[in-house]
């Protein structure tokens, strides 16, 4: 029963209306299976505008490796399994539609998202889930 927080606004309205059906999150201890139903919400940890955003049954799953290459660029290896063997490198098409399915107008726009350059290369050495839901009515 995995729940998951959003709390980045332009996010809110795709939330709502239900257009957004995946999440990329780090690798939890218990990863989200097929078949686990998931609960959504919005600012869960603040007291005064959190609420819940519905609840889904997850559909797929699979895990992310990102890599910044040296022209700034970055390559995404998707995995089956969180072991990370096997890996398979997403194409440009590829990565554009995780970002668009994540919310985002761009791969671009999403890797400015979440590569805080404060952190350094952080990003790079975690290993990301990415869960792909059905919401539920």
């Amino acid at each position: 029963m995995p729940a998951y927080n959003f709390s980045h606004q332009p996010l809110l309205s795709k939330l709502e209306n239900r257009t957004k059906f995946q999440t990329i999150r780090p690798l939890r201890k218990r990863p989200c299976k097929v078949g686990d139903q998931i609960y959504l919400f919005w600012k869960l940890r603040s007291k005064r505008s959190h609420r819940s955003l519905g609840e889904g049954v997850c559909n797929e799953t699979f895990f992310i490796t990102f890599t910044r290459l040296s022209s700034g660029d970055f390559m995404v290896c998707s995995y089956k399994t969180p072991n990370l063997f096997g890996a398979t490198p997403l194409t440009r098409l590829e990565k554009e539609s995780l970002a668009k399915r994540d919310g985002f107008e761009s791969f671009k726009e999403m890797m400015e998202t979440y590569f805080i350059p404060e952190y350094g290369d952080q990003i790079t050495k975690t290993t990301f889930q990415v869960i792909r839901w059905k919401w539920l009515d």
